[in-house]
């Protein structure tokens, strides 16, 4: 049984990541902990803003198609973060600081990513409902 793809859903969903990621990704970049000295605690709520609510929202954004929330969901999150991740496995393995720990966390990641923008997906699917 194949799966019918919004792919509009989808690139909503996407865009939605992005604007949270996005943010989020440059506050870690440019004042994350290891400044010493001047220390915010704005890298923290980036930080789970990033995990947290960029997959969830991107899910739910995306997870309003019918009749397949979850898989609008997964890919939601997975197609920028999955992105990202190869983007960043290539850029370390170029650079030769890339190590099995890292390739292996990165996977992890976008499997939590994923899962995350799944559980997304059926809440926005339920909000859906409810309102209809």
């Amino acid at each position: 049984m194949a799966v019918a793809i919004d792919r509009r859903a989808v690139g909503r969903g996407i865009v939605a990541y992005l604007a949270v990621a996005v943010p989020c990704g440059l506050v870690l970049w440019l004042g994350g902990p290891s400044q010493a000295g001047h220390e915010s605690n704005l890298w923290v709520v980036a930080a789970l803003a990033l995990v947290l609510v960029a997959p969830l929202l991107a899910g739910a954004v995306a997870g309003g198609a019918q009749p397949s929330p979850l898989v609008h969901g997964a890919l939601a999150v997975a197609v920028p973060a999955g992105a990202f991740l190869i983007l960043r496995v290539i850029v370390g393995v170029g650079q030769g600081t890339l190590t099995a720990t890292q390739a292996v966390n990165f996977l992890l990641f976008l499997v939590v990513f994923t899962s995350l923008g799944m559980l997304g997906g059926y809440l926005g699917f339920r909000r859906r409902q409810r309102l209809a």
